[in-house]
């Protein structure tokens, strides 16, 4: 390691002070101690030492899970036909073999006059077989018996399993569509329609459930059963037969009050005396001004229910319109249309 160079310590003044009364008196006070010197600077740092051997070599870590396998190669081209073997000759016939010595044959049997053929007897019943004589010469063959009677046709045998079905054939093509038919007749419809004719003004309830709208006036209407029927004096809608019914009305309404005196006017439907949720309608209107009521909603009624549409108001001065009002109205936008879906 290197040595680190050696400073001398500086040696601080002496304050002038001091040295004046050096000069008047021999004998003077110790001086103060002189302030520490300055610390050396640091020695240069020794040379790194050689890098030391090498640790041995740590255990071989577990082997990788195995990777995908790679798509499969293109084949290769097929090689060339091989060479065809060459033919070997065919092998020579052997020799046929010696025929067999002919075996004897046995003497000719003496010969006597034939006598008449005599009737044919009876066939006897078939003896057994004898043993195979001698070969000798043939006699003449006799003439051929007459035909036997036919014998008795036996039982017929029993039918046999029905054999299994076959496999079904395949589907014929499809065949071409035919014509279209012709449109037929037009089907009932069930709807409704009413409206207000009166010309005086109606005045809003401030109290459930309001006043009952007043249409006065049936318009077209048509039931596949039952009738449609309107209360004038209740204003009840009667629903001539059951199903799904779309169900609009307008009601026209004034605020007469001044024009800075606002009201909120609401309808909702009743069926049977009930309210019916989601049936309403709202708007507010300044004083002096005319405005509607616009309901939109679709219901499954039963023959017989009793409709009735209500209107009410937060405050008095309110009505519905009519034509001898200060208002200019059409007094036949209080309508109600009623159509069965299904």
């Amino acid at each position: 390691m290197a040595t680190a160079a050696q400073t001398t310590p500086v040696v601080p003044a002496v304050p002038s002070a001091y040295i004046s009364l050096t000069q008047i008196a021999y004998n003077g006070p110790t001086g103060f101690t002189g302030m520490t010197g300055s610390i050396g600077s640091t020695g240069w740092t020794g040379y790194t030492g050689p890098t030391g051997p090498t640790g041995p070599t740590g255990p071989t870590g577990s082997t990788g899970p195995t990777g995908p396998t790679g798509p499969t190669g293109p084949t290769g081209d097929t090689g060339p036909q091989g060479t065809p073997g060459t033919a070997s000759n065919t092998g020579a016939t052997g020799p046929t073999g010696p025929t067999g010595p002919t075996g004897y044959t046995g003497p000719a049997g003496t010969a006597s006059n034939t006598g008449a053929t005599g009737p044919t007897g009876p066939t006897g019943p078939t003896g057994p077989t004898g043993t195979p004589g001698t070969a000798s010469n043939t006699g003449a063959t006799g003439p051929t018996g007459p035909t036997g009677p036919t014998g008795w046709t036996g039982p017929t045998g029993w039918t046999g399993n029905t054999g299994r079905t076959g496999w079904t054939g395949p589907t014929g093509p499809t065949g071409p569509t035919g014509s279209t038919g012709p449109t037929g007749p037009i089907g009932n419809s069930v709807y409704f329609s009413a409206y207000r004719t009166t010309a005086s003004n109606v005045a809003l309830s401030t109290t459930l459930p309001g006043t009952a709208t007043p249409f006065t006036t049936v318009g077209q209407n048509n039931s596949i059963t039952g009738t449609w029927s309107y209360n004038g004096t209740t204003q009840e809608i009667t629903i001539p037969m059951a199903g799904i019914y779309l169900i609009h009305y307008t009601i026209m309404v004034n605020n007469t009050n001044n024009s800075n005196q606002y009201r909120t006017m609401s309808s909702v439907i009743y069926i049977n005396g009930s309210i019916v949720a989601g049936t309403g309608a709202t708007t507010a209107i300044s004083g002096t001004s005319i405005s509607e009521l616009v309901g939109n909603t679709i219901l499954s009624l039963a023959a017989n229910d009793l409709l009735i549409v209500y209107a009410i108001s937060n405050g008095t001065g309110t009505n519905i319109a009519g034509i001898s009002s200060i208002y200019v109205a059409d007094n036949t936008s209080t309508t109600i249309t009623i159509t069965m879906l299904r």
